[in-house]
């Protein structure tokens, strides 16, 4: 467990715009990557990039009340579901 994420966190948690801003500095690479695995050849640039946008637009609306203190497990579920989200409609 990354103790800059536990960090990250915890600023996030008092609504540190800065901490998510490094959050996403850090994990878009990683998010789209497993957006584009779930997608495979339904994944446009444009539905991955949209999807990577919501990940971390979730995590901002979720910040005050995240039960992890591994965001990048956290990160990973919620491309995944966002993916799966987006197949569905």
């Amino acid at each position: 467990i990354s103790t800059v994420d536990k960090r990250l966190i915890q600023l996030l948690a008092k609504d540190d715009t800065a901490a998510l801003s490094q959050i996403i500095d850090k994990y878009t690479n990683y998010v789209a990557t497993v957006i584009h695995n779930q997608l495979g050849a339904f994944a446009s640039q444009e539905d991955t990039e949209e999807l990577t946008a919501n990940v971390f637009v979730a995590l901002w609306q979720n910040r005050s009340r995240l039960k992890t203190t591994r965001l990048r497990g956290w990160l990973a579920a919620t491309a995944r579901n966002e993916a799966r989200r987006h197949l569905r409609d």
